[in-house]
């Protein structure tokens, strides 16, 4: 894919955005692809399925950091991905709490 036109003010906010997050400007543009698709993907339905997830993973996890995802797979079990901050507030557990 090739995306021409894109404003010169546009272009510099992704060429600083993308060295900001360490990427390319290509790898930085896919991420911003992926994660539009992944938010259009979830403001149709209230879950995705398992294949959506496997599909584009990276999106949803850096989605899951701000809001949860609701999952079902094949056999129409549920799940949920949440950010391991969330776990630990609504468990009450931290990473460093000894077992």
């Amino acid at each position: 894919m090739v995306i021409t036109g894109i404003p010169e003010s546009v272009w510099g906010t992704l060429l600083s955005d993308a060295a900001e997050s360490n990427l390319s400007v290509e790898d930085y543009a896919r991420q911003l692809v992926c994660d539009a698709a992944a938010r259009a993907i979830l403001a149709k339905s209230h879950d995705i399925s398992a294949a959506q997830l496997q599909d584009n993973l990276s999106a949803f996890l850096r989605i899951a950091e701000s809001q949860p995802i609701f999952i079902h797979d094949e056999l129409g079990r549920r799940f949920a991905l949440i950010s391991f901050s969330e776990f630990e507030r609504l468990t009450g557990t931290s990473e460093n709490a000894d077992n």
